[in-house]
């Protein structure tokens, strides 16, 4: 099976997408299938172009097996609505024309992952001139989160992708979810069911584990050894609420056994770090970015990892793969989310929530998880491990999407 497969991001770049994608079309490269991927050139969370891809308009590249084509975007060190819609229509029209003249291969189907939702418009574009069958992952239900989180005020705007998602879902042999109330969201816009497919979120359980010697270093390492460690791993946007657990950390400074690690980055990152300075926050360090390998140890020294969002409908439909990597690690959370994350934490006993966006209830819940101590937590961790290894593997995922792939392509393909 020949797959060509659409993800604007990609590895080297680090976060969610990015590992989804790579886990799921490595998967298919070990079992002896054929996979090219067309992402952007290299941008993500900062929106700079790494140096080595800065004047590059086409690359050919290839990462464990996977044929992989790096396309020029014009990316932007700020995240304004103009902004981003240039960033995201420099990709579809660059992937397009990579899909059409570099990609001449003779594929079985197109696999596209969104958002960004413009993604799906190279889906629909090669479909048509390759005529061949298109599978569309939707991840986040967009345009609805673009217009709840105010990124998205134009009418015309919103009925232009509006109608973009109809073709996108309309088009798709199967359209793949990955939690069940977007896929009841989907039926209630009238997509058929059997359209449909679950393959949740997950963790890559192979590599992220609990480790007490790495504990041990990182605390050491940053000078942690007597403290009370809340860990944000992930992006710093407009859809996390961090200015919230800033106001926590307010709330928190006169004890200084709390400390909060912020590890990642994104478009809000900049304002975060200005805002803690402002504040006089000394209970708040900016790790920055860090690479995937090294998130292990920096999960396994903290005590709890916040997993927060902003207090929206649209959020109630999602479970954030953070809380599985935390999970995987033996780390409890601390969860400012409603829905479907908050059902799964409570079935399996792995944190403590709070109401998302008040930073007293926050507070709150790291001080309930504090009062467990660390043998309680320790085995809330294990449990919780156990918990991903069974329901929420990458590896396991991988193979039903797979399965998905190979269930509807005729025989002769």
């Amino acid at each position: 099976m020949r797959v060509l497969y659409l993800s604007q991001y990609f590895p080297p770049e680090n976060g969610a997408t990015q590992v989804r994608s790579f886990e799921m079309a490595k998967h298919l490269v070990r079992q002896g299938h054929q996979v090219t991927v067309i992402a952007n050139v290299p941008n993500h969370p900062e929106g700079i172009i790494r140096p080595e891809f800065r004047n590059v308009w086409y690359r050919k590249a290839e990462l464990e097996g996977i044929d992989v084509r790096y396309v020029k975007v014009l990316a932007f060190e700020e995240k304004s609505f103009n902004k981003r819609i240039i960033f995201y229509l420099t990709y579809m029209f660059m992937a397009s024309l990579a899909g059409l003249l570099a990609c001449r291969e003779k594929y079985d189907c197109i696999y596209a992952t969104s958002p960004p939702l413009f993604v799906g418009g190279t889906a629909l574009f090669l479909k048509w001139a390759k005529n061949i069958p298109m599978f569309f992952e939707v991840r986040d239900p967009w345009p609805q989160v673009a217009v709840e989180l105010n990124l998205v005020r134009s009418g015309m705007a919103i009925k232009m992708a509006t109608a973009l998602e109809k073709a996108c879902y309309r088009n798709a042999v199967k359209i793949i979810v990955v939690t069940d109330s977007v896929k009841e969201m989907l039926e209630a816009r009238n997509v058929s069911p059997e359209k449909l497919v679950v393959i949740p979120n997950g963790a890559t359980v192979e590599s992220f584990d609990w480790s007490g010697e790495e504990r041990a270093r990182v605390r050491s390492q940053l000078g942690l050894q007597d403290k009370f460690v809340i860990l944000h791993a992930g992006n710093m946007g407009v859809a996390q609420s961090l200015h919230a657990l800033l106001d926590a950390a307010k709330l928190m400074e006169s004890d200084p056994k709390y400390q909060f690690l912020m590890v990642g980055g994104g478009p809000l990152e900049n304002e975060l770090t200005e805002r803690a300075q402002a504040m006089g926050l000394k209970n708040v360090a900016f790790l920055g970015q860090k690479p995937r390998e090294e998130m292990p140890g920096i999960f396994s020294a903290s005590d709890a990892a916040a997993v927060t969002s902003r207090a929206l409908e649209v959020f109630k439909s999602m479970k954030p793969v953070k809380m599985f990597d935390a999970w995987a690690c033996q780390t409890p959370v601390i969860l400012g989310m409603e829905g479907e994350a908050k059902v799964t934490m409570e079935c399996v006993g792995g944190g403590i929530h709070y109401r998302p966006e008040d930073a007293e209830d926050m507070v709150r819940a790291i001080k309930g998880m504090d009062a467990l101590g660390p043998d309680a937590r320790r085995d809330m961790g294990k449990k919780c491990r156990q918990y991903v290894v069974d329901n929420y593997s990458r590896a396991s995922h991988a193979r039903a999407f797979e399965q998905v792939l190979l269930d509807h392509l005729k025989p002769e393909q």
